[in-house]
């Protein structure tokens, strides 16, 4: 399961000190579990370690072996660049490394089913938000979506996706932020609506009496967990 804007590939372009704005470079791609931990240097804030929490990554990394086969992978994908003697993250890459650095809310989502569960991270930052998937060897697929899309829409279209291809299925979404509780959604399809489930932090969830629209779920979810 891959996010895909209208079946576009998004472009981007960062800065490190003025943000994110859509223009050249891809906007998603696979990393490494050497090139995350590199992205996760460029800034040393809360933000960083909750990130690697989240995504389950040994952070601080100490290990030259890890830099130096992330430089190296990182320049020969065009995602790291010399600029005054140092080295800068740049496209997709730099774009990541500032959602790291700047989270302001971390959305775990565990997509079940009959079948293998599945998972994602999103990370919403000032400018954009980041969508990551788990792959192999402590890899990440990861993509950037830019603020003119809503991440509600997107949660819900992922939701729908998982669930219409999958028997038995259900999608469990948390969302936490500025130190809060986490705020739970559990979404099951019931039809062509959703019947939905809310809960806080380690509260049990307690089904809605009725159930929702996909536009209504788009509207709980901002509530819920965006808002």
């Amino acid at each position: 399961m891959e996010l895909v804007e209208n079946g576009v590939d998004r472009k981007i372009r960062c800065t490190m000190t003025t943000g994110i704005t859509e223009d050249t470079g891809p906007s998603a791609a696979g990393f490494g579990i050497a090139e995350l931990l590199y992205l996760l240097g460029c800034y040393n804030t809360p933000s960083t370690a909750k990130t690697a929490d989240f995504l389950m990554l040994p952070w601080p990394s100490t290990s030259d072996d890890m830099r130096v086969a992330a430089t190296s992978s990182l320049m020969a994908r065009d995602q790291l660049k010399l600029s005054d003697d140092e080295l800068v993250p740049t496209g997709l890459a730099l774009a990541l490394a500032y959602a790291f650095g700047h989270a302001v809310r971390w959305i775990n989502v565990s997509f079940l089913s009959d079948d293998a569960p599945q998972a994602a991270v999103f990370l919403q930052a000032p400018d954009l938000a980041a969508f990551l998937q788990p792959r192999g060897l402590g890899g990440w697929f990861a993509q950037i979506q830019m603020p003119d899309h809503s991440m509600a829409a997107t949660l819900a279209h992922l939701a729908a996706q998982h669930c219409s291809q999958s028997g038995n299925s259900k999608v469990v979404l948390s969302s936490v932020a500025d130190g809060s509780p986490a705020r739970n959604v559990v979404l099951r399809p019931a039809g062509k609506n959703w019947e939905a489930a809310l809960s806080n932090g380690d509260d049990r969830a307690v089904p809605l009496a009725s159930t929702l629209t996909t536009e209504e779920v788009e509207a709980m979810l901002n509530e819920q967990l965006l808002g």
